[in-house]
């Protein structure tokens, strides 16, 4: 199965596969964003009420938010506590600005009281915490495989929105 895509820019591309909400973003996240995240969200959900997962993926280079995308930021991770199973966040960054990401992301935890938010370093791990909570259940090489697929798919349409974006 294929994601199916329900926003992109050339900041972040947001599409849904199965019950994951997968957001890959590589530019400076706006309250737009967080508008358009929450949008996905509440869809998706009404799909799958048992629980979602959102699976983020933050590309090297990628900018911490400003202040009021995090404060949007941190009300919709309140707001999600009880309906996103997991929160996966691939950190790709590396060094001092991982550092800095991480620490913003645990504020925002921390203070939205979202325990579900779970920070990763590769892809690869990131696949394996969602695999328990993927729905529906198939089994863990299948669905490795076609998340793998999937977020291979988001990558390249995000890259190409970005492309467009750059030439237009």
């Amino acid at each position: 199965m294929e994601p199916t895509f329900f926003f992109h820019d050339k900041v972040i591309t947001i599409a849904h596969w199965h019950n994951l909400q997968i957001m890959d973003l590589s530019g400076l996240l706006r309250l737009e964003h967080t508008d358009r995240f929450e949008e996905s969200h509440e869809k998706l959900y009404g799909k799958f009420p048992t629980g979602t997962v959102n699976f983020s993926l933050v590309r090297p280079g990628t900018p911490i938010a400003g202040r009021p995308a995090r404060v949007r930021f941190e009300e919709l991770m309140r707001k999600q506590r009880g309906q996103a199973l997991l929160s996966v966040i691939v950190l790709e960054e590396r060094g001092f600005v991982a550092s800095a990401l991480r620490a913003v992301t645990r504020g925002l935890t921390v203070v939205s009281g979202n325990k579900t938010v779970e920070m990763v370093a590769n892809e690869a791990a990131g696949i394996e915490r969602a695999l328990p909570h993927l729905c529906p259940k198939m089994e863990d090489r299948v669905a490795r495989a076609e998340l793998s697929l999937a977020i291979r798919c988001v990558r390249q349409h995000h890259g190409q929105a970005a492309q467009q974006a750059v030439h237009t």
